[in-house]
């Protein structure tokens, strides 16, 4: 699976009330640098100035698998889904197999020359409740109507990328990406041997992660999932970009990956997905 582009963009609806999402927010981490809150209440495609560079707001991205396939989807604000709460909706609608749409924000881009407001964090922590609105069957993936969701975060000061990305798999395994190359290859998703924690359809969910960087190292901390928290214990050595970036951005993700169709009941061969998210927080640190 190709997660992870380096995507900086230069650029039945129910009714059902938002409980279940009770959980403490991420405790401060010392040096403090910038919270992010609600970033679910960012604009979708419409780049704005800020003291920090640009935020271009929320994107999409088509990450096709095999070439001449599609997937189509779409990211709106939704309202009704939570009685007047603004979610952000991530959907897949059509498509083939196995390809995938990643949502991204891209919170500050500056030209690397310029003083950059985040150039010392080193330490994050991104979180969100998010709601599946489809069959999620741990038990038996195959019926699964999703391959898997992804959660990244990412800090570029070229040429040096640092890079964070969980995935969990209908088959309820969980990988991290590791974005260093070998050969001229990533390196890709690493399974997290032991970690089997489910993600629950049609529930409220809530995950946090956390990450920290030191010199060349890139280390994945912990997984707050659900009222649990999974130690990740797992180190990496940060990538780098093109030499053709010139400028440093901070960036949040969240991907819904394509299932190969087990519905009969629409012409796809992906299922269509739907995805809300809430409480979208990334909060950057110096450590």
């Amino acid at each position: 699976m190709q997660l992870l582009k380096t995507v900086v963009p230069i650029i039945f609806v129910i009714s059902l009330a938002a409980c279940g999402r009770h959980y403490p927010a991420a405790p401060a981490q010392a040096g403090l640098i910038q919270q992010f809150t609600s970033l679910e209440d960012s604009s979708i495609q419409q780049p704005v100035q800020t003291s920090w560079g640009i935020n271009t707001g929320w994107s999409i991205y088509k990450d096709i698998m095999f070439a001449g396939t599609a997937i189509e989807g779409s990211l709106t604000h939704n309202i009704q889904f939570a009685k007047g709460r603004r979610l952000l909706n991530c959907r897949i609608t059509g498509g083939d197999a196995y390809n995938n749409l990643f949502f991204t924000n891209t919170l500050a881009r500056q030209w690397k020359q310029k003083k950059w407001h985040f150039s010392k964090a080193n330490a994050f922590s991104y979180s969100m409740h998010f709601y599946v609105d489809n069959l999620i069957d741990c038990s038996n993936g195959n019926q699964s109507e999703l391959e898997g969701l992804e959660f990244t975060f990412q800090k570029a000061t070229p040429p040096q990328s640092y890079l964070w990305g969980l995935q969990w798999s209908k088959a309820n395994v969980w990988s991290y990406w590791d974005d260093t190359r070998h050969n001229g290859r990533v390196k890709g998703w690493v399974t997290l041997p032991g970690l089997t924690a489910c993600i629950s359809g049609r529930q409220w969910n809530h995950i946090r992660i956390t990450g920290y960087y030191r010199g060349n190292q890139l280390y994945y901390s912990n997984l707050y999932l659900n009222g649990k928290t999974f130690a990740l214990n797992v180190k990496t050595k940060h990538s780098y970009l093109p030499g053709d970036f010139a400028e440093n951005y901070l960036q949040a993700g969240f991907q819904i990956n394509g299932n190969k169709a087990v519905q009969k009941n629409h012409p796809h061969g992906t299922d269509p997905v739907s995805v809300y998210l809430d409480d979208v927080s990334l909060q950057v640190s110096r450590q």
